[in-house]
């Protein structure tokens, strides 16, 4: 799962098989890592920096890549890219910002709740789930998810995995856990009615193999959430998202893993897609409406926005002190390009006011001295509500 207020930050590492290892010896040669053709380089992105998904800065030098055939965004998998990869996950420091306690994420008019219980409640309403069954977290990290469904399902049985054991105890803790696997999914035993991968898929290296292997572990519905980044150009930067999905190629990339997509939504975490789909039966998939994100033209359009948003903000920080809005990617991968010539952060997540955040205090809105000049480093259609709300400073569109 993603850190941040602005949903665009893992989460956990990727779940490819084999893990690390696959980083370090599969051959380094670019290619579309959902149907195997060759790759257009993107241009644009070489002067911005990238972020990990963690919320900690990256090397310079964001580059993307077309498939000449199916069309899919992505990062080329070369070995630059596992190398940084690589290094980011050796030290990968999940939610630091808050203690190790998920991200609030903020719907309309509602109050702030923890993205698993708003995820859960999403897909209880969608699709309802038996009182009792066996649900499998792929990505478990510290179990923020399987700590959320355990709550609202005390009969399940549970189960998670993960790339190493570093979060072992605390999962075993949960109520319900009967099992914490690190390694491929693929070698768990048993069946599942329910499986989850929240923010794992953006990370992995083969997605069509790696969903394909859990269909053996499938006795009902799967859910994928992935980051949407033609609702968050933020998502471009994060070094360690080799894929960059939109709806259309979420379902493509299921239907090659032989799913059938029941629901693709937009709308159950802001600027995420949430895929549910299923080996046995297809109902009322959710067409894309907006201008299909992953075109050449779109990305570059997203890539002028990002540079020059870095160079307003410079502009602003050269005349007063300001505090950024947020402290998860937007806000590091600014602060990172203003080399930290910020005064501090501010946040609205009660587990994250109060802790510093890269060498400077994180203020509660309620607690930022009048007339501060605080930016709001978030995609423009969701900055300017936020700035109008708060009197904030929205970014230029």
């Amino acid at each position: 799962m993603m850190p941040g207020s602005d949903n665009a930050t893992p989460p956990q590492p990727p779940l490819a098989e084999g893990g690390l290892a696959r980083l370090q010896q599969e051959p380094a040669t670019p290619s579309c890592h959902l149907c195997g053709a060759e790759l257009d380089p993107v241009d644009g992105g070489g002067d911005l920096l990238t972020v990990s998904s963690d919320c900690r800065p990256g090397p310079r030098g964001l580059r993307l890549a077309f498939c000449r055939s199916c069309g899919t965004l992505q990062k080329p998998v070369d070995d630059d890219w596992r190398r940084d990869v690589a290094a980011i996950y050796d030290g990968y420091d999940i939610y630091h910002q808050s203690g190790g306690v998920e991200q609030a994420v903020f719907a309309t008019g509602d109050a702030p709740a923890a993205r698993s219980e708003r995820l859960i409640d999403c897909l209880a309403a969608r699709f309802p789930l038996a009182s009792r069954g066996r649900m499998l977290d792929v990505g478990c990290g510290n179990g923020a998810l399987l700590r959320a469904f355990a709550r609202r399902y005390r009969s399940w049985t549970l189960c998670g995995t993960e790339l190493d054991d570093r979060h072992r105890d605390e999962v075993l803790a949960i109520d319900g856990v009967e099992t914490m696997h690190c390694g491929p999914p693929a070698q768990l035993a048993g069946r599942f009615d329910l499986v989850t991968m929240v923010h794992v898929l953006e990370h992995v290296i083969d997605p069509v193999p790696f969903l394909r292997s859990l269909a053996p572990r499938l006795d009902g519905g799967l859910l994928v959430e992935v980051p949407d980044h033609a609702r968050n150009p933020f998502d471009l930067l994060i070094a360690d998202h080799c894929t960059h999905f939109t709806a259309r190629s979420l379902v493509e990339t299921a239907r090659r893993a032989g799913y059938l997509a029941t629901s693709v939504a937009t709308d159950w975490i802001a600027k995420e897609l949430s895929l549910v789909v299923s080996v046995a039966s297809a109902e009322g998939v959710v067409e894309q409406t907006q201008e299909e994100a992953g075109t050449p033209e779109v990305v570059a359009r997203q890539l002028r926005w990002l540079s020059s948003l870095a160079a307003w903000a410079t502009d602003q920080v050269e005349r007063t002190d300001a505090g950024l809005f947020g402290t998860s990617i937007a806000a590091t991968w600014l602060a990172a390009t203003l080399d930290d010539r910020v005064g501090f952060y501010v946040d609205e997540d009660p587990s994250r006011a109060g802790r510093p955040f890269r060498g400077r205090p994180v203020l509660h809105p309620r607690d930022v001295p009048e007339g501060a000049t605080v930016l709001v480093i978030q995609p423009p259609d969701l900055a300017g509500p936020i700035a109008a709300r708060l009197n904030y400073t929205p970014p230029p569109k």
